[in-house]
């Protein structure tokens, strides 16, 4: 967990996962443009917003073309299957990312990284995958 998140009230795993649903996602403004930084916020941080735009432009070529928005600065739950096919599909830009040691222009800006990979990778599933998705109350 980011050192810079204060947890206010009782968390619960389906505050951030629902079997009926899945993961649940927190989007805020859309991906800065190269003008400038969201929301009138002073762009001492531009290598954050640079590695925005920099991961949704690789997802743009490999996602195909989508209005991206920044996930929410919170709490993430990560699944490190997810990261490992997220790492493993895009092993270039995270031995850069990795390289690097303070926050870069060209790097996987990790939030926006996992969440989208999430949203956005698509892999086979077999029936009883697909059955116990829609099997929310466990009758078998």
């Amino acid at each position: 967990m980011n050192d810079d998140i204060i947890i206010g009230k009782k968390v619960l795993p389906e505050d951030f996962y629902s079997k009926s649903k899945g993961y649940k996602i927190r989007l805020t403004w859309p991906v800065p443009n190269a003008e400038g930084c969201p929301m009138n916020l002073n762009c001492l941080l531009e290598a954050y917003a640079d590695s925005l735009r920099h991961v949704n432009q690789l997802y743009n070529e490999v996602f195909g073309l989508e209005l991206r928005k920044v996930p929410a600065h919170a709490a993430h739950l990560i699944d490190i299957d997810v990261v490992s096919r997220m790492q493993n599909t895009f092993p270039h830009q995270f031995d850069i990312t990795s390289s690097h040691k303070i926050r870069s222009s060209d790097d996987m800006q990790f939030a926006f990284a996992y969440n989208y990979f999430l949203m956005s990778e698509l892999r086979e599933i077999n029936s009883s995958e697909i059955f116990d998705r829609f099997d929310i109350d466990n009758s078998g």
